[in-house]
């Protein structure tokens, strides 16, 4: 019986590598991202941080009854939480490869589309403060403002047609 020869891998032969070191993902991150936009961003919600740190205390005095006190800068923490979880999911979804992000956009829109048209429904949409655009499943949202990014990332894709092939009549 004649015996098979064992065939082995040198030592010194380099694996392949099916991800990238988390310092490089940042390092192309940090080269493509627009960073005049992220500033601006980022004053963006330090104007209006500032602004709902003014306006807390006496929102606060207003909504404070003889059952719920509400601290000088209640509203001012609830809206910092907001915005840390804001920049958390603009930063995650900012390194998204671009092929995910659109899987992404497009389910999310098909999404919020159906909730759209739940919100329509009679007994299904929340009432609040005479308009009943709202949908209550846990915690009150408007779909619309969760199409708003899925339309952008959908527009955006359409539009980046044209630059593979110029006469496609995107724009139109």
């Amino acid at each position: 019986m004649a015996s098979k020869p064992i065939i082995t891998q040198p030592i010194n032969a380099a694996a392949p590598r099916y991800s990238r070191n988390r310092r490089s993902d940042f390092a192309i991150w940090w080269r493509e991202i627009d960073r005049v936009l992220l500033v601006l961003i980022l004053m963006l919600m330090a104007i209006g941080l500032a602004a709902v740190a003014a306006a807390s205390p006496s929102a606060a005095a207003d909504q404070s009854n003889a059952k719920v006190t509400y601290s000088d800068l209640h509203f001012f923490a609830v809206q910092l939480r907001w915005q840390v979880m804001g920049l958390i999911a603009m930063f995650t979804a900012s390194m998204l490869p671009k092929e995910l992000a659109r899987r992404l956009a497009l389910l999310l829109g098909a999404a919020m589309l159906f909730c759209m048209v739940l919100v329509l429904v009679p007994h299904v949409g929340v009432e609040v403060k005479g308009a009943k655009r709202w949908l209550n499943l846990g915690v009150q949202f408007q779909p619309s403002e969760f199409l708003k990014p899925a339309f952008a990332i959908g527009l955006a894709w359409i539009l980046s047609w044209r630059v593979r092939d110029p006469n496609l009549p995107v724009v139109a």
